[in-house]
């Protein structure tokens, strides 16, 4: 049997105004259990180079100046955090939408995790991740695979609704369910005994100031290039070789 766990994570607030924390970024990164004494050590590793504070967990919040080693750049913690995804074949997802009037138009094909509050961005950006993450396992050999989904407890605030997304989530295009390797129900980790939660935490950094930038003037421009560089061409592809759609997709919300 093999046991994969999709470590995920979040950035950004969904929230109403000109900032790039209007979009919610959700990431999901799939890794097999039996590499993760591995990966722990070449993130310690990672840390140790680039870090100041090296002792401390990896947060994409962190990754600045005042934090990093001299002679580190944001972009050379990008590249090491993809070669990290590369050398242990990890899938990452990322997916994303931003809070705007029109979103209302999108009850009918999504599930709002909190019917008094209504259909939210954190809402689209979670269902779109268990829909690819479903598409791409569809596409695999899974009889002998069982797939967990780990939270990071930190932010057990958005536990009970992401649950919520997961436990009634219905692909909106096909009708099926959850892929059925996939256990329908989130468990709780800590970031800082695992890894993978930690690279899903800088990507999902990375990847809001990616989809911002060029929109708000907050976003952080150098991560948003390193990103574009380093990490989307690690994110997850389709048969055919493409990203988009498959590792990554983002639903823009008109104002």
């Amino acid at each position: 049997m093999e046991y994969n766990i999709v470590f995920m994570d979040e950035s950004g607030s969904g929230s109403k105004g000109l900032s790039k924390v209007n979009f919610w970024v959700t990431v999901g990164v799939l890794s097999n259990l039996d590499n993760h004494q591995a990966i722990t050590e070449d993130l310690n590793s990672i840390r140790k180079k680039n870090m100041r504070l090296y002792n401390k967990e990896l947060k994409g919040t962190d990754i600045s100046r005042n934090h990093l080693n001299p002679g580190i750049d944001k972009m050379i913690v990008a590249k090491d955090i993809s070669d990290l995804i590369s050398k242990y074949n990890m899938s990452v997802f990322v997916t994303a939408s931003n809070m705007a009037p029109s979103i209302k138009k999108l009850e009918s094909k999504f599930v709002a995790s909190n019917v008094k509050n209504g259909l939210q961005a954190k809402d689209i950006a979670r269902e779109l991740l268990l829909e690819r993450i479903s598409i791409y396992l569809n596409y695999k050999r899974t009889e002998d695979m069982l797939n967990l989904l780990v939270w990071d407890l930190s932010d057990n605030n958005e536990l009970a609704d992401f649950s919520a997304i997961t436990g009634s989530y219905i692909n909106p295009h096909d009708h099926k369910k959850l892929n059925s390797t996939v256990v329908p129900h989130i468990l709780g980790g800590l970031s800082h005994d695992w890894a993978e939660l930690q690279i899903a935490d800088l990507v999902s950094n990375y990847a809001l100031n990616y989809v911002a930038d060029g929109i708000y003037d907050d976003a952080d421009k150098e991560k948003s290039e390193a990103f574009k560089k380093c990490l989307y061409p690690v994110l997850q592809r389709s048969i055919s070789g493409k990203v988009m759609g498959t590792g990554f997709k983002v639903m823009y919300n008109r104002s």
